[in-house]
C-alpha cells in the first residue's frame, strides 16, 4: 500500500493491490463482456450500448466507457441495470449475473481492507437523486452503477460531479499479455499532487497501472488522467465505484 497526503485538502490518494485471483475473475468476466460478436464467448451487446458513457476527453479520444446503473437486485442472484432491460447471455454468463458477481467480488476486498472508505461511498451514495436506493445498506453493494473503460485514454481533468472517494480497479486479459514482460506504459496521471523526496519537489505523480491495481481517489479535488499507447498490444480495463450525484450537485472549484 502506498498513500499520498494532498496538501490542504482531505483528499488522500491510495495505491493498493487486489489479489490475483480476485483481479483474474473480474478480468475474465469483462472479457466477455465486451467480447466481439464473433467471439463464442460473447454477450453479444450491441456496440452503441459499450459507449453510453463515452464523454473521451482528449484528441483524439481513446477507448470506450459504459455506465450500467443499478435498477433492482435479483433474489435468486445477479441484478438488473437501467440501461439494458434486457439481460444478454452468452456461453459462460449472463450480464446481470458477470455484474453483480464483479460488485461483490470488490465491495468483499473493500469491506475486509478498507472498511471505512466502503462506508463512505455507501453515505454518500444514499441520497443519490435526492432519494435513497432501497439497496443501500446491502452486504454486497457499493454504489447505485458501475463505470467501465476498456483501452481508455483521456487528458488531465477533474469531475465535478463526484461527492466523495471513489475507488477504480485496473486488469488486464491475462490471456492476451505476460505480466512479467507487461510494457511499463500505462499510466495514471496525478497533476496537481506535489511530492517531495530528499528535499526536492515534484509536482505531478505518474502511477503505472497494472492488472490488480486499485487507487482510491476523489475526482473532484485530484487533477486526473489515464495514459494509454495508441497500440492494442493488449487490452485494459478500468472498474470504477464512486459516490457521484448527477442531479444537483455543487461544483467543486479547485484552489
Amino acid at each position: 500500500e502506498m498513500v499520498f497526503k494532498v496538501a490542504g485538502e482531505d483528499a488522500d490518494v491510495v495505491i493498493a493491490q487486489l489479489p490475483r485471483d480476485i483481479a483474474d475473475r473480474i478480468s475474465a468476466i469483462l472479457v466477455d463482456i465486451y467480447a466481439d460478436d464473433n467471439d463464442p464467448n460473447s454477450l453479444g451487446l450491441p456496440r452503441a450500448f459499450l459507449v453510453n458513457a463515452h464523454g473521451m476527453r482528449g484528441s483524439p479520444p481513446r477507448g470506450k466507457m459504459t455506465t450500467f446503473g443499478l435498477r433492482k437486485l435479483i433474489e435468486s442472484g445477479g441484478a438488473a441495470y437501467v440501461n439494458t432491460l434486457l439481460n444478454f447471455i452468452g456461453k459462460r454468463g449472463n450480464l446481470y449475473a458477470y455484474l453483480r458477481e464483479i460488485e461483490g467480488l470488490i465491495c468483499e476486498w473493500l469491506s475486509n481492507r478498507y472498511p471505512e472508505v466502503l462506508s463512505l461511498i455507501q453515505e454518500d451514495n444514499c441520497n443519490y437523486h435526492g432519494n435513497k436506493p432501497p439497496y443501500i445498506g446491502e452486504e454486497t453493494m457499493i454504489a447505485p452503477r458501475i463505470v467501465i473503460s476498456w483501452q481508455l485514454g483521456n487528458e488531465p481533468h477533474f469531475d465535478p460531479k463526484d461527492n466523495g472517494v471513489s475507488v477504480v480497479v485496473w486488469v488486464v486479459d491475462v490471456l492476451e499479455v505476460d505480466l512479467d514482460m507487461a510494457p511499463p506504459d500505462w499510466r495514471f496521471v496525478i497533476q496537481n499532487l506535489r511530492t517531495e523526496v530528499d528535499g526536492k519537489q515534484r509536482d505531478g505523480v505518474s502511477v503505472q497501472l497494472f492488472h490488480g491495481i486499485v487507487i482510491i481517489y476523489d475526482g473532484k479535488k485530484v487533477r486526473h488522467a489515464t495514459s494509454i499507447p495508441f497500440d492494442a498490444r493488449y487490452t485494459r480495463f478500468g472498474v470504477f465505484h464512486g459516490s457521484t450525484n448527477p442531479r444537483g450537485y455543487k461544483k467543486y472549484k479547485p484552489v
